[in-house]
């Protein structure tokens, strides 16, 4: 039961620390930011950090953010930013206002083939909005045509390590682009690029290892009441959670689409 207890004040307190220390960082640096177009970008950075932690903040800076993109006259940036005001609607019991603003961004952003991923969110959100408004059938669509415009991506867990695979998997199973195996060292990366397309990779520079998968959801137990997906309301959306190790070193807990940890 101690260990219990301990192991949930540790999620609590590195989680309010690593939010607030992200939020200050962004704030110093929004203050002495010169150029309009990164200053919004860092307020929609920051209106993300609070998107479910506090509503009326998130949807602050996005505002702030939209104000400057219309100054700019820059459709794409709006589009960003207005997302989150959809989110703030959505998250204060609105989502029939947070549909009206995301539908008015699909119709324009059929017409940006440049914009395409941002399609694919927008319509994933709606698809969202549709659920609550139980609108199921309009929901399901929505999310088919999210799935159709997204980027589909192979990633690391592919472990493409050679032209053979990367061939197969372009050429079989629709992707855009993949991700070479962390097993590879740079000239093996090189030896790679030279026997296939090298637009068809994209290279991970810095990421943090997998260090081990659970099927169980830490987040769920922890920091919920609930028992699954349906009733834990999502914390793992909400909240930065690190394991602490024998020796101090801190690692990244994260929940995947399976509620896998």
């Amino acid at each position: 039961m101690k260990k219990g207890i301990s192991f949930l004040l540790l999620f609590l307190g590195v989680n309010g620390l690593h939010a607030q220390q992200n939020a200050d960082s962004l704030r110093s640096l929004i203050a002495i930011e010169k150029n309009p177009a990164k200053k919004a970008a860092l307020l929609v950075e920051l209106g993300g950090a609070y998107r479910y932690s506090s509503p009326d903040s998130s949807d602050l800076y996005a505002r702030q953010a939209s104000a400057i993109y219309s100054t700019q006259q820059d459709s794409a940036g709006l589009s960003k930013s207005d997302i989150l005001v959809c989110y703030y609607y959505y998250n204060t019991g609105k989502p029939d206002s947070a549909l009206y603003i995301a539908q008015k961004y699909i119709d324009w952003l059929h017409t940006r083939p440049a914009l395409i991923s941002q399609l694919a969110l927008y319509y994933s959100f709606s698809g969202v909005c549709c659920m609550k408004l139980d609108r199921k059938k309009e929901a399901l669509n929505r999310f088919y045509k999210a799935l159709n415009y997204a980027e589909k991506a192979g990633d690391f867990s592919l472990n493409v390590a050679n032209p053979i695979t990367a061939r197969l998997l372009m050429e079989n199973a629709g992707l855009d682009y993949l991700t070479v195996s962390y097993d590879l060292n740079i000239s093996q990366v090189m030896d790679l690029l030279k026997t296939a397309p090298p637009d068809w990779f994209e290279l991970t520079l810095h990421q943090h290892m997998p260090m081990f998968h659970m099927e169980h959801c830490v987040f769920c137990v922890f920091l919920s009441e609930g028992t699954t997906y349906k009733d834990c309301g999502r914390p793992c959306e909400k909240h930065v959670v690190h394991l602490r190790d024998r020796v101090g070193q801190l690692h990244r807990l994260q929940a995947d689409v399976g509620c896998r940890n």
